[in-house]
């Protein structure tokens, strides 16, 4: 029996996983724009879904040895973009919630009261 077909996404993973940097860059051009548009969609800032797709893409390099045989591409880069996007809502929510709390350390007092530790 003949063997199925290999699919276009399943032979670009083959070839960067050999190493193949213009299959990763196929890659990556042909999901930025969908994993662009779910980070944003979780982020809801234009700049941090650009920063956020180009981690999604430095950790799919980096994880594409874990990627399944059988699994599909676009949902395993959409699970790392759900990841990232997370990690920096989380770190923007931190860094609010910082810089708040260093503005009322540095909010005037009345005369004689003392400031909050």
């Amino acid at each position: 029996m003949a063997e199925p077909p290999v699919s276009i996404e399943a032979a670009l993973v083959r070839r960067a996983r050999e190493g193949d940097a213009r299959a990763f860059r196929q890659i990556f051009d042909r999901y930025a724009p969908r994993v662009r548009r779910f980070a944003r969609d979780l982020l809801r800032d234009a700049a941090a879904a650009d920063e956020a797709t180009q981690e999604t893409f430095v950790r799919a390099h980096r994880q594409l040895g874990t990627l399944r045989e059988d699994a599909r591409l676009s949902p395993w880069l959409l699970g790392i973009a759900r990841n990232v996007s997370r990690e920096r809502g989380r770190a923007r929510k931190k860094q609010r919630c910082s810089r708040e709390t260093d503005s009322h350390r540095r909010a005037p007092t009345a005369p004689g009261a003392t400031r909050p530790e």
